[in-house]
């Protein structure tokens, strides 16, 4: 503690606290600012490459096959032909239920 207090007793201790410190902070937000920009052009080339993708099976000969999109529909039908009762019924029992 002693050596401490004799360090702050430096006639120029404050002034090169402040430029030590604004080193420190200068080098952070370059690198903050560097990694950000980084991230940046990463996203931006993986939605290229995803834009691509979408556009070259939309076009091309090679696509999801069909079976798999229809097995989504497939998923779709039940909810879509529910009646408006039966889903203040089902919104009823669960109201009950909590």
């Amino acid at each position: 503690m002693d050596s401490l207090e004799q360090l702050a007793q430096f006639e120029y201790f404050n002034e090169v606290l402040i430029v030590v410190g604004a080193i420190f902070v200068v080098i952070g937000v370059l690198k903050i600012v560097g990694s950000s920009l980084k991230l940046i052009g990463w996203v931006l080339l993986a939605g290229v490459g995803a834009l691509g993708v979408a556009i070259g099976m939309e076009r091309g000969s090679i696509g999801v096959p069909g079976s798999f999109t229809d097995d989504l529909r497939a998923l779709a039908v039940p909810g879509k032909e529910i009646s408006l009762q039966a889903l203040q019924g089902l919104c009823e029992r669960v109201e009950q239920a909590q």
